[in-house]
């Protein structure tokens, strides 16, 4: 009955976003069945089978994001994820740390005003 669960964020600049995520390693994922302008909606995925997407709402206000939504992704290694989000000259909320509940985990803020928190797992 139920097969995925697709979630898909408000932006005001779907491009931006876009790139924000392949930059950290996303890839851009396709259906055939489907076709919008790049700068409307934008569908992101991974190696490990997560896939969301990014779509054009006027009415966003980036000042708001953060209350919004919590966006939580699992990771191998935030410490590699970390100097690769440096190298690209991503904005870092948070560098790395080990939180209380003893997990690593590293912040970056999306072009839309995003946190997105990268928790390390085994």
């Amino acid at each position: 009955m139920f097969k995925r669960l697709t979630p898909v964020l408000p932006v005001r600049d779907v491009l931006a976003e876009r790139d924000f995520y392949e930059r950290l390693g996303f890839a851009r994922y396709v259906d055939p069945a489907e076709s919008y302008p790049e700068s409307v909606f934008a569908a992101l995925t991974s190696d490990a089978g997560i896939l969301f997407g990014v779509a054009i709402d006027p009415a966003f206000d980036p000042d708001a994001a953060d209350s919004r939504l919590w966006w939580q992704i699992e990771v191998d290694d935030v410490q590699t994820l970390h100097e690769r989000a440096r190298a690209e000259k991503l904005e870092i909320e948070q560098p790395p740390r080990i939180e209380s509940w003893g997990r690593r985990t590293l912040k970056l803020r999306t072009p839309n005003g995003y946190v997105v928190t990268f928790e390390e797992t085994e």
